[in-house]
């Protein structure tokens, strides 16, 4: 069995290197959450229980805000949530 021996600068220099991986990591999963609030056409309708053509109305109607990233075009679950909570309190 070897043993190595490390300078402090040396240990100091990996400590430094899996914390800056760690926290790289931490930054994807923060980002990935940040996405996680963005649905597709598809998953929007699915939440609303209504057809990708509805979406598509509702958005040139102005009732439900597109977010264009790229070329896909997305709308935030807060504003689903809110349709639904309009509807439940007109009942």
């Amino acid at each position: 069995m070897k043993v190595a021996t490390l300078t402090d600068e040396e240990l100091n220099q990996i400590i430094e290197g899996a914390c800056d991986r760690a926290l790289a990591k931490f930054q994807l999963s923060r980002d990935a959450r940040q996405w996680a609030d963005l649905l597709s056409r598809k998953e929007a309708s699915e939440f609303l229980g209504v057809s990708c053509p509805t979406i598509d109305l509702m958005m040139r109607q102005g009732r439900v805000e597109r977010v264009h990233v790229g070329r896909r075009v997305l709308i935030r679950r807060e504003d689903l949530e809110a349709i639904v909570a309009s509807k439940r309190k007109r009942k």
